[in-house]
């Protein structure tokens, strides 16, 4: 399959997220070494790639990351940047002083879509605090129409 045959089919309206909406991102606690940036653009790329925010170093030398959405489970994953392969599967599997990759669903009243983020590096918790939001789905209806006289 070719990339444009890959972009057609994450494209079509299948009943998966293409959006969010009324993103809301909750502190608990963030390092100070860290800025945390509300993602602008809710809707889904070509890609399939959804972004809810992103954590940035304010000073050199230490990871980023990125809050997106994963279709398949349906949950927000935490990608980790800036570090090499190693730390990275570190990071996804919660080795080595690493953890976060994965949120946990917790609804609310308001919302089906509130996951707690818990975010560690060897050099300490990096952030804690919940995203919540209401998600875009489409789906496409076949069959066809016509008009009665």
């Amino acid at each position: 399959m070719t990339r444009e045959e890959k972009e057609q089919k994450i494209q079509e309206p299948d009943g998966k997220v293409f959006g969010n909406q009324k993103v809301r991102i909750t502190e608990f606690h963030r390092c100070k070494q860290y800025e945390c940036l509300a993602s602008v653009d809710n809707v889904m790329t070509s890609t399939g790639h959804l972004k809810f925010f992103d954590l940035v170093p304010v000073s050199e030398g230490l990871p980023s990351f990125e809050a997106r959405w994963d279709e398949k489970d349906e949950s927000v994953d935490i990608d980790i940047r800036g570090v090499s392969e190693q730390d990275k599967n570190r990071f996804k599997h919660g080795k080595g002083g690493y953890s976060g990759h994965w949120s946990r669903r917790t609804p609310t009243a308001d919302t089906i879509y509130t996951y707690e983020v818990c975010i560690w590096i060897p050099r300490g918790r990096v952030f804690e605090g919940t995203v919540d939001f209401t998600v875009v789905r489409r789906q496409g209806i076949p069959g066809k129409a016509s008009i009665i006289n």
